[in-house]
Parts: structure tokens; sequence; C-alpha cells
């Protein structure tokens, strides 16, 4: 599950670790689907993850705003607050979706600039709509984790 790029050779083996992460991203791109999905291992249209191996336990906290970003100015501070890895996710169908990520990168740099930031391309068992060159470039412009995943199908969620 966690990987080399950031490579969290803090963790200390055993010992439990706690990620704060937040999922961040327009209303129906998949945030609560993908975390349904990383932490039951299965598709439904405030999980609690814990990962073990090599004598090290990693409990993930997830935080999914469930679809009220409406409410975006009144929690942001504290939905973001000490979060560890943030996941922008947008809707590989939805072109609108992709527009605002850089808004929801923005609001990650805001109030919590310290999170390892991955931009997620979701619902890859669709047909995009979305470029990848362009995708690719965004995140790379950003220093951002690229990764395809379909919650539906669970392709990369774990990754």
């Amino acid at each position: 599950m966690v990987k080399d790029p950031y490579q969290l050779s803090c963790l200390t083996m055993n010992k439990t670790h706690y990620l704060k992460t937040v999922l961040v991203g327009d209303i129906n791109v998949g945030k609560t689907s993908l975390a349904y999905r990383f932490v039951k291992e299965k598709f439904k249209e405030n999980y609690t993850a814990t990962l073990a191996g090599d004598g090290c336990v990693v409990q993930f906290n997830i935080w999914d705003t469930a679809g009220q970003e409406k409410y975006q100015s009144f929690f942001s501070p504290l939905y973001f607050h000490g979060a560890d890895i943030a996941f922008i996710v947008y809707d590989v169908t939805n072109s609108e979706s992709f527009a605002r990520v850089s808004h929801w990168f923005d609001t990650l740099q805001k109030y919590c600039n310290t999170a390892i930031p991955v931009l997620v391309a979701n619902k890859c068992d669709c047909g995009s709509i979305v470029e990848e060159g362009i995708a690719l470039s965004f995140a790379a412009s950003k220093s951002l984790q690229f990764v395809h995943t379909s919650a539906k199908t669970g392709e990369n969620v774990e990754d």
C-alpha cells in the first residue's frame, strides 16, 4: 500500500502509525466509493482501515465529505488540519470535475500544505473524456502522484 515515491521510512517497526487521509473533489466523483472499496474491498453505490505487514501497522483514518462540499468554507480548516495524505479525486467521465482539481489543490495548500497529495482519476472503467496527458501534466506541474482507479472494479484502489 505505502509505496516508495514518498518513502515513509519514518514508520518504525512494531508500532501502530495513524495517518489522517482526506478525500476531496467535486460531488459524485466517487470519493465515498473509493473509501468503501479500500476499507471493505467491495463496491457500494468516516471509514477506518488498518494494514499490517513487515512488523509495521498503519491505520488510515479516512475523512470523506460525503458530498457536503457546499459547506467547504466552514469545514475546510478543521477537515484538512493534520492531514498526512490527501487524495484529490476527479471523475474521468466529467470534465467539470477535472476543471475543479486546481481549486481543490489550492484549498489543500491553503489549509494543509504538509499532506502528501495524490491526484486520483476515478471511474477508469468508464470511457474517459478527460485527456490523460492534461491530467498528467497538471500532476507533474504540482508534484502530485497520479493514479487511475475504479472504485467499481477495484483497479489500483490499494495502490
